[in-house]
């Protein structure tokens, strides 16, 4: 079995969560029906900022992950090497 580097690995799922964001809002800005008494385009500004919000929190969890996952392996490295 082969294995993957570390950094690939990550770099695969940063360009998983962006991909499943991007499906998101074109889900959601298929079924968008907007209220009649909506002005124009408040809708899509919604679907936008929440959207938005929704990636950059995914993005913070999975960048703490990441540097958890970072330091417990060079801590596992360091004493692994004593």
């Amino acid at each position: 079995m082969q294995r993957v580097a570390a950094s690939i690995h990550w770099t695969f799922i940063y360009v998983r969560q962006g991909t499943s964001i991007a499906c998101y809002f074109v889900w959601h800005y298929g079924q968008l029906e907007p209220y009649p008494d909506m002005p124009p385009g408040e809708a899509v500004f919604d679907l936008c900022m929440s959207t938005f919000l929704i990636g950059l929190w995914q993005f913070i969890v999975l960048a703490l992950i990441h540097l958890s996952m970072f330091i417990i392996l060079k801590m596992g490295l360091t004493f692994k090497k004593a």
